[in-house]
């Protein structure tokens, strides 16, 4: 089960209810799971535009400061 695997990589990751998970990635399956495994945990997602440029994103996860941020491929070393 793809949801179960993406929550359970979460969990192992050490994110637990009320922490905060950035999305930057374009809305495919990938997003959509991991939305869903933030919501089965209990973590907060937040969902970054992925139009956004890379210094825009920074200083919103600057802000933000997420506990992990789960990057679609296109956008891979793109952030610091």
């Amino acid at each position: 089960d793809l949801l179960r695997g993406v929550s359970d990589s979460l969990f192992r990751d050490d994110i637990r209810r009320g922490d905060r998970v950035a999305i930057w990635g374009f809305n495919k399956l990938n997003w959509v799971l991991a939305e869903l495994a933030c919501t089965a945990l209990g973590a907060t997602s937040v969902p970054l535009d992925p139009r956004l440029p890379s210094h825009t994103v920074e200083e919103i996860l600057e802000r933000v400061s997420p506990k992990a941020t789960l990057l679609g491929p296109e956008h891979i070393g793109r952030v610091a």
